[in-house]
């Protein structure tokens, strides 16, 4: 009885493990066909987000028409979907048969098949992707939505056929074999490919309503070929796929799943032979005997199994350890060669310091001891009795430019030191770029006029701008920039212009230029100029001297400034420097720009007489306005603060006293004081600052400039 027992239990665990198996291939196959439905939908996101339709959409966004480029862009579209359709395959044969581009409408835009029937949308398909099922086309269709932006812009929708989800079914045309099926939710049938006969529909509605991944008893109504009947006791199991809305019917006759389980009239014949029985016991016990010995060899190959991949963890470990070890020193090396390297470097650096200091010390020495000749000799001329008033006077003027050239030497000196230590401070004011632009001009409209050579001056900005930065640097800059060009041009024009290359509410990028038609700068040498202690020929026999010191001075505040330095240049064309600064924008009210005005000497068919009377080419000739003559206005707010500079410079004895009245006068000529300034300026020139400066604040308290 206990066997007995035992044989009918044994019988329900193999039917329960049978059902088990069958749900389980059930579960298997639906999931392999919601994967291929995922696939296809995941398939048309991604045809959503392509970059042809984003171009589209951008171009129509920006108000492209389709003659100039909506079409170009939606033919591009149309042969992504071709290439989509060509590519995308499944044994050979193409996933979809056609690819359709709505607009946010619904109106087609693109469609690789046209002469198909038409797509009916579902009615969330704005929300996402989707896929359903069109039985009476026995198509799929999935849809994407297209967005731009965050916003709705069309639906992508792809059209496959039905029959591709049958490749993954088992069919069979009799009636007593196993037979796999595909349902709407509705119960419809889907037939699959290569399938004859139909279920019955009553039938089907029935499989539709089976509980899902359970092995249920129906009973089957199949119409074979030749349109006959017959009914028999089945199993089914429905299994709902995902993503798509089918269930997958598994129908197997009810003998074939269970015709390997033993019946129960053998079990009841079989409890009538106990030997038998006990035959089978012993065979039994033996079996589990020899199962018992089995287990233990392989427990035992288990344990050497674990005990050897322990052993090879070790020395896998080891072996990363060692490697390890190996990349550390690689990288020390490479560190090492590194540092080398470096050292190389620093050491050629230090070198090529050292050799530019030492060719600057000789460059410096010997552009101090020119001037110093010249004071010198000056000095002991002076000394000499029998000297006319004229004599003395040149005399001291050649004093005053020799003392002019060691303080512009001394300074710069400074100022790179200065650089270099960073304690240069920027002193911040408001300025006019026209202003400083003029004033440039003017300090260099002699030694230009000398050489014959023209100078412009353009303001190509907003006009009656003001800026916040520091003029004094600025001036500087500029006369660097201008005094390399009339050094190194011979013949033509040189150009000083300033112009806005960026601006915002609260800052403006202020670029300077300076273009001169000279000897040029070759390619290979333009890398040096701004470099400190530097010149482009630093050799003995030079035709042109100075330290070295302009451009680099000029590159460090333009970099202060938050701007940059540059040039352009061709050897025998010329060159072309320029900077740029950031500078604070403040209200307008400056006064009417000049730009675009040129100051001369010698243009065109201008005489020296014509040039001495431009009031910015040449600012130390001012002559009195005749009687009769034109009076420009006089702009105050240009010449008050050049009247508080000069008379601090006076005061205090300075040099530049001498250059910032000459570009005072280049403020006022032409207008009703011009006389008052030419008196001033000849007590200037001889250096009586003290008298100078007793008359100029006469002449200012006169007009209300400056505090009686």
């Amino acid at each position: 009885m206990v066997l007995l027992w035992n044989a009918f239990r044994t019988q329900e665990q193999l039917k329960s493990a049978t059902d088990l198996r069958l749900i389980a291939s059930s579960v298997r196959k639906a999931t392999a066909v919601g994967d291929f439905v995922a696939e296809r939908r995941n398939g048309v996101a991604e045809l959503a987000e392509r970059h042809e339709i984003e171009t589209y959409l951008i171009n129509k966004a920006l108000g492209m028409s389709p003659r100039y480029g909506l079409n170009a862009n939606l033919d591009a579209v149309e042969e992504r979907f071709r290439h989509q359709v060509a590519q995308k395959t499944v044994r050979g044969e193409p996933i979809y048969n056609r690819i359709v581009l709505f607009d946010e409408n619904g109106e087609t835009l693109v469609d690789i098949a046209p002469g198909e029937p038409a797509i009916h949308l579902p009615p969330d398909f704005r929300e996402g992707t989707t896929l359903g099922v069109d039985p009476a086309h026995k198509r799929i269709v999935a849809t994407a939505p297209v967005m731009y932006r965050g916003n709705f812009s069309g639906t992508i929708a792809a059209v496959g056929e039905l029959e591709q989800l049958s490749r993954y079914l088992v069919s069979s045309e009799t009636q007593d074999q196993y037979r796999e099926v595909l349902l709407t939710l509705d119960g419809r049938e889907l037939p699959a490919l290569g399938q004859h006969g139909m279920l019955d529909a009553a039938y089907t509605r029935s499989l539709a309503a089976l509980p899902e991944n359970r092995l249920v008893a129906v009973d089957a109504t199949v119409d074979g070929h030749r349109g006959g009947a017959g009914r028999q006791a089945t199993l089914a199991v429905r299994t709902p796929i995902s993503g798509v809305p089918l269930s997958l019917v598994t129908i197997l006759p009810e003998d074939q799943i269970y015709g390997h389980i033993t019946s129960r009239l053998f079990l009841f014949s079989a409890a009538a032979f106990p030997l038998v029985v006990l035959f089978a016991a012993i065979l039994f016990d033996r079996m589990r005997r020899r199962t018992l010995r089995l287990q233990a060899a392989f427990a035992e190959s288990d344990r050497r199994r674990f005990e050897l991949q322990g052993r090879n963890v070790v020395l896998s470990e080891e072996i990363e350890r060692r490697e390890a070890v190996e990349r550390e020193l690689r990288e020390k090396s490479t560190q090492l060669e590194a540092m080398a390297a470096d050292l190389r470097m620093s050491m050629l650096r230090a070198e090529e310091a050292n050799l530019a200091k030492t060719r600057f010390l000789a460059t410096v020495s010997h552009e101090i001891r020119t001037p110093m000749n010249g004071v010198l000799g000056m000095a002991q001329r002076l000394l000499q009795s029998e000297l006319t008033q004229d004599e003395r006077q040149g005399y001291v003027r050649t004093i005053l430019s020799s003392g002019q050239t060691l303080l512009t030497l001394l300074n710069d000196i400074l100022d790179l030191s200065k650089v270099e230590a960073g304690k240069l401070e920027l002193i911040q004011s408001l300025f006019d770029p026209v202003q400083i632009l003029e004033e440039t001009a003017a300090l260099f409209a002699e030694s230009a006029q000398r050489k014959g050579l023209k100078i412009e001056v353009g303001w190509h900005g907003p006009e009656s701008a003001g800026y916040w930065g520091d003029p004094v640097r600025l001036r500087q800059m500029l006369s660097n920039l201008a005094s390399n060009a009339v050094k190194f041009t011979d013949a033509g024009c040189i150009r000083i212009e300033a112009s806005e290359s960026e601006r915002d509410a609260a800052q403006a990028v202020l670029e300077f230029r300076v273009s001169d038609s000279g000897a040029g700068v070759p390619p290979h040498k333009q890398s040096m100029l701004f470099q400190p202690f530097t010149q482009v020929d630093d050799s003995s026999t030079r035709k042109f001297g100075g330290t070295g010191l302009g451009l680099s001075i000029v590159r460090s505040l333009a970099q202060m400034m938050g701007g940059d330095v540059g040039v352009q240049s061709a050897e025998g064309q010329g060159s072309r420097f320029w900077f740029r600064i950031r500078a604070a924008v403040m209200a307008e009210g400056f006064g009417a720009r000049s730009a675009g005005r040129e100051i001369a000497a010698g243009r065109g068919s201008m005489t020296a007489a014509q040039v001495a009377a431009d009031p910015v080419s040449n600012v130390a000739n001012s002559r009195p306005i005749p009687a009769g003559a034109d009076v420009r206005p006089l702009e105050t707010g240009r010449v008050v603060p050049l009247v508080r500079e000069v008379e601090v410079l006076l005061e205090r004895r300075k040099f530049r006293a001498v250059s910032r009245f000459q570009a005072l006068q280049a403020q006022v000529a032409g207008t009703g004081v011009s006389a008052d300034f030419e008196a001033i300026g000849r007590l200037v020139a001889d250096f009586r600052f003290e008298e100078a400066l007793g008359r100029l604040r006469h002449l200012a308290s006169a007009h209300g400039w400056i505090a009686g």
